[in-house]
């Protein structure tokens, strides 16, 4: 019942009778009572250089821009979203690259709590990078979390701008993510942010694995 390490994702090198050779170590012991979920689908593929939006600045219902459901390496290159009132991009798979992403507005209610309006959500997922992406507007704060970690592992978010925002830039929300990197990022949440640049971890979710910050510049930040 311990609800860190509560998932786990893995890569298999190898099968000799009834023997599985993993690529990395798992979290916890296995028993028999473990549940399977096998990402097969969505092999190799890639979207780049495009722009996707939702219906207007003013749309007030909540959808997704792009959903990656089990997907393995899956590249998202040179994309810029807008207007999305939801998630920008849902993350569930392995090997994912989110390179050069630009995310400046979010929807015409992202700024409230009345809904989860995380703008890139990785959840139930492994090796996952995003690299070289800016995210909100200096002159702009109408926005929730930018990068959400849940039940993840293996997350690095390096050389990317996070810009206003209502609560966190950075949010690593519990359920056992572990073995997170983030570095080498631009980080302005502003004084709107009243949960600050980067949450690791809550009481009401649990709490992650090893997570490393560093080399990393925080400016106007309340926390």
């Amino acid at each position: 019942m311990d609800r860190r390490y509560s998932w786990d994702a893995n890569e298999i090198l190898g099968i000799d009778g009834t023997t599985v050779t993993f690529k990395y170590p798992f979290s916890q012991t296995f028993t028999t009572e473990v549940d399977w979920q096998v990402v097969e689908r969505g092999y190799g593929n890639r979207i780049e250089h495009l722009t996707l939006q939702g219906r207007g600045y003013d749309e007030r219902s909540h959808y997704q821009l792009l959903t990656l459901d089990h997907v393995v390496d899956f590249t998202v290159a040179d994309v810029r979203m807008r207007w999305a009132n939801r998630n920008y991009v849902q993350v569930n798979g392995f090997d994912v690259k989110i390179v050069g992403f630009r995310g400046p507005y979010g929807g015409a209610t992202s700024y409230d709590l009345e809904s989860c309006k995380y703008k890139i959500t990785i959840f139930r997922a492994a090796n996952v990078s995003i690299v070289g992406s800016v995210f909100g507007s200096p002159k702009h704060d109408k926005n929730q979390s930018y990068v959400t970690i849940q039940k993840a592992q293996r997350i690095m978010v390096r050389q990317s701008r996070f810009y206003g925002t209502r609560t966190y830039a950075l949010n690593e929300h519990g359920g056992g993510s572990r073995d997170l990197i983030f570095e080498n990022n631009f980080l302005a949440a502003g004084e709107r942010a009243h949960h600050g640049a980067i949450l690791l971890g809550n009481s009401a979710w649990g709490f992650g694995g090893p997570t490393i910050v560093r080399n990393s510049l925080f400016i106007r930040n309340r926390r």
